[in-house]
């Protein structure tokens, strides 16, 4: 069985502070979705975390240079769009709304869920973060973790994360046009 101590408030707002000073020195949006997904875990103590992207009716997010797209209004991950509240479910894998496709897409052993909504100023839902724990931790998601997420909202409220999932498609447009290019020249060189 697994256990990981839970932080103290002081050193929440570090790891908070340390992610926001690392956030401001990267360059691209898989890095920051990284950081966040990092800083989730250590907030809630879980053992993965998922940054998705709402983007009109679906859900996306970046996975080994693929674009990740899921139906926004099915499973548990619904619930965080409509309510926009951040919640938690234990034993997750019990209750009748959980849909494995959706709420656990890349089927990692787990146990309970916890769900961040973050909004824009609008009152809009931009991404959510779905930390999950392991089913070999004794620990289970409580209020307090809750509290330890909403702990970051006004240091995180601000990023703008619609681009990411066309981020590594315009990279590799860019990339494959390189090549062309490359290729032409080749062929022409060749033909002189």
């Amino acid at each position: 069985m697994e256990y990981q101590k839970e932080l103290s408030n002081k050193e929440k707002y570090t790891y908070i502070l340390e992610c926001v000073k690392n956030i401001n020195r990267v360059n691209s949006c898989q890095e920051i979705v990284s950081l966040l997904e990092s800083l989730a875990k250590t907030l809630v103590t879980a053992k993965y975390a998922k940054l998705w992207v709402v983007e009109d009716n679906q859900l996306c997010r970046l996975q080994n240079d693929k674009i990740i797209n899921i139906p926004k209004n099915r499973g548990i991950m619904a619930k965080a769009i409509d309510t926009g509240e951040i919640f938690y479910v234990n034993g997750v894998l019990r209750n009748k709304n959980y849909e494995a496709d959706i709420d656990n897409f890349d089927k990692l052993d787990i146990k309970d869920i916890i769900y961040f909504p973050l909004k824009n100023i609008d009152g809009d839902i931009k991404f959510i973060i779905q930390a999950m724990t392991s089913v070999y931790t004794i620990q289970q998601f409580t209020k307090n973790d809750i509290e330890s997420l909403k702990m970051m909202i006004e240091y995180v409220h601000h990023l703008e994360l619609s681009n990411c999932c066309n981020e590594e498609i315009d990279k590799k447009e860019e990339i494959d046009k390189e090549r062309h290019e490359d290729l032409i020249d080749k062929l022409l060189s060749f033909l002189k």
